[in-house]
């Protein structure tokens, strides 16, 4: 397609052939599907009223061009073991991430919200750590709504996992905050990734991807992602300071 052969290939969503009984952990899977060409969904044409029709591409295609496969099918098949990569080769290669600049223009604001999680982690107020991740209105009992699911493992995972980076954080045994920003980023977007480190972990093993920033069994850092959102309230706006916290089963294991 093209002329060449493409170094990537998309995959459009689907709805059918997967198996019933997905596994969690990799797989060397089968996918079968339709190949095409995401530069064949855009273009103009005149209707048969003399109008101008306008297409363009959805989903996959709306952001990249080149080939694309629409399955029809995935099977799973061998189950493999993933290492999570790591050092400045993996960053050459799949980095998305750079460490903020000393003087980054929101490394006051994030600090500060940054020190609000970790009074409300270590305080055990549950409650206000909730509200930091905009779950102002969903009770920490809810157990009847999705929002309420969401509270429970965001709870869960930050008070009441012993083993985890987050019980270290909370004893004050992590160092200090790193502040990491997405590769590129010229806009300067309001929003930042945080990630507490053990004193003696080395800056060769830290994130290199915005994947290896869910928290996840086994990780031996923690991290969250600070960000401004804009709120439309009592006919004016305002603008807060939001946490978000991700707890996953990770299929990496640590280098």
């Amino acid at each position: 397609m093209h002329g060449r052969k493409p170094r990537y290939v998309g995959l459009r969503p689907y709805d059918k052939g997967i198996d019933s009984n997905p596994q969690r952990s990799p797989q060397l899977v089968t996918v079968t599907g339709t190949a095409h060409d995401c530069q064949l969904d855009w273009g103009n044409r005149t209707d048969a009223n003399g109008d101008m029709v306008i297409s363009m591409g959805t989903g996959y295609c709306h952001y990249y061009s080149g080939a694309v496969l629409s399955p029809v099918a995935v099977r799973g098949g061998e189950a493999v073991s993933m290492t999570r990569a790591v050092g400045p080769a993996a960053a050459r290669r799949i980095g998305d991430l750079t460490l903020a600049s000393p003087d980054w223009r929101y490394r006051a604001e994030v600090l500060g919200v940054v020190a609000r999680y970790l009074t409300a982690l270590r305080s055990d107020d549950r409650r206000g750590f909730a509200d930091l991740h905009n779950f102002q209105h969903v009770a920490l009992d809810d157990t009847a709504s999705y929002p309420g699911a969401t509270v429970r493992t965001l709870i869960a995972g930050a008070f009441d996992a012993p083993a985890s980076a987050f019980a270290a954080l909370r004893q004050g045994k992590l160092g200090a905050p790193s502040l990491f920003v997405p590769l590129g980023d010229m806009k300067g977007d309001a929003s930042a990734y945080v990630c507490f480190f053990p004193p003696a972990f080395a800056a060769a093993g830290w994130p290199v991807s915005t994947i290896d920033l869910a928290n996840g069994e086994g990780r031996p850092y923690a991290c969250l992602r600070i960000y401004q959102q804009r709120f439309r309230r009592d006919e004016a706006d305002s603008i807060e300071w939001l946490a978000e916290t991700q707890f996953v089963t990770t299929p990496f294991r640590e280098p």
